[in-house]
């Protein structure tokens, strides 16, 4: 069993992926497995996921898959790569984004002896076309190393103050996702709250670590994020809503 599986979902991502990839296995440790999982681009995405994978094959060792798949939004790539991950925990990198390479190999040693339901680090807001990033640490109330509860954490002025366990910056115990069952929506913006609440419920235990791994890239035309596209998909939040 590898020590984590990075589960990437792509659509029409072709311009990104190659990056995303190098960022992750741009060090020493290898051993991970990563899936990307193509939801029925219509761009060269395939083409180069194949590339990858033969690009980064050892021997007869795959450590990049391709899983090809029609289209269903990014609740349902999320949904396959938890069902095929092998790793100990599932680590979840959209295809546009990318990790800082030394931060994510001190995690990957981490998670070797880590047992926690959910690992949480920090991540950085990357707005690479105005050449600015910001350093989002929202678990500053956490000491480092140390095993919470998770039902503890939900006491005012004590522990989680803003935010619980968000995507960006969560490694889940692929044990923990599998057993559940629980399949995130399909065809549907806006399911990263979804998991964030899903997993809230589901996990017994939690440890935070003072690295800054995920590079969220922010700022790109045509992006679900983008205030033009949370207004012409309100009923993608609504869906959500009455999902979560």
């Amino acid at each position: 069993m590898s020590k984590v599986t990075i589960i990437i979902p792509v659509y029409n991502s072709a311009e990104y992926i190659g990056k995303c990839i190098e960022s992750i296995l741009n060090q020493t440790y290898h051993d991970y497995d990563i899936l990307i999982v193509n939801d029925g681009s219509k761009d060269d995405t395939a083409k180069i996921g194949l590339e990858l994978v033969k690009q980064y094959r050892v021997g007869n060792h795959e450590i990049v898959k391709l899983i090809d798949k029609e289209n269903g939004g990014h609740g349902s790539t999320i949904n396959v790569g938890i069902q095929k991950a092998q790793g100990k925990y599932v680590k979840v990198v959209d295809g546009d984004d990318t990790v800082d390479s030394e931060e994510f190999a001190k995690l990957i040693d981490i998670l070797e002896h880590e047992d926690s339901d959910i690992v949480l680090n920090n991540y950085i807001e990357d707005f690479a076309k105005d050449n600015y990033a910001h350093l989002m640490k929202i678990y500053t109330h956490l000491k480092p190393g140390i095993k919470y509860k998770f039902d503890d954490l939900c006491y005012p002025q004590y522990g989680f103050t803003s935010w619980g366990p968000i995507l960006s910056c969560s490694s889940y115990k692929t044990e923990m996702l599998k057993n559940s069952g629980y399949k995130l929506l399909e065809k549907t913006f806006y399911v990263d709250m979804q998991l964030n609440t899903y997993v809230a419920i589901l996990c017994d235990t939690i440890t935070y670590y003072d690295l800054n791994i995920y590079r969220y890239f922010l700022g790109r035309d045509g992006q679900s994020i983008a205030r033009s596209s949370y207004t012409r998909n309100y009923k993608h939040h609504e869906n959500v809503c009455f999902a979560m």
